[in-house]
């Protein structure tokens, strides 16, 4: 599962892993970060015919696609084993965006990367998303706290857990993170 790393200060970064909410985690964040988050983070599932394969959480992000709405997510949104080349053509790709709907979506360029997928879904203009740049970097200080927050694709809650990032001082932002975040069940 993808979730998105946040300092209680406002400032994020996409990482993975996997989840159960801390009950205080999103009230520690401001009220102007959880309105964002209320409004780019979906819940993803991956389907062949009626078989569920996976599901992630996505952040909405800013793309230079303009017919289509963009989401970041881990790539076990589709099990490993899957051929590489059978995920566009053979699965389903639903997106529960933050108002309630599910659309459907696809996934542009499914072996370009290694650790996420692009999602795309045409037309949502009539969703409000908060879409956030993937173009700065951010640096992250060690022992900082932080939470990671994810969406649940059963229910459409907006979940958080807090923990303390284990990052170094020369950790680049293209590096693997850690945190203490405990994260136990989606």
């Amino acid at each position: 599962m993808i979730l998105f790393l946040l300092a209680l200060d406002g400032t994020s970064s996409a990482r993975s892993d996997s989840s159960e909410p801390s009950p205080g985690a999103l009230s520690q964040l401001s009220e102007q970060v959880v309105s964002r988050l209320c409004r780019s983070v979906v819940s993803l599932a991956s389907f062949h015919g009626d078989t569920k394969l996976g599901e992630c959480t996505g952040i909405c992000i800013e793309t230079s696609c303009p017919d289509a709405t963009s989401f970041l997510t881990s790539r076990l949104l589709i099990p490993l084993t899957w051929p590489t080349r059978k995920i566009t053509e053979n699965l389903t790709i639903e997106v529960h965006l933050p108002n309630g709907r599910t659309v459907t979506g696809w996934i542009e360029h499914p072996g370009r990367y290694v650790d996420f997928f692009i999602v795309n879904v045409k037309d949502l203009s009539v969703f409000d998303a908060a879409r956030v740049s993937l173009d700065c970097d951010i640096q992250f200080e060690p022992y900082r706290k932080v939470a990671a927050v994810w969406r649940n694709f059963s229910s459409g809650l907006l979940g958080a857990t807090s923990g303390v990032d284990l990052a170094s001082l020369s950790a680049l932002t293209s590096e693997t993170m850690f945190s203490t975040c405990q994260i136990n069940k989606v």
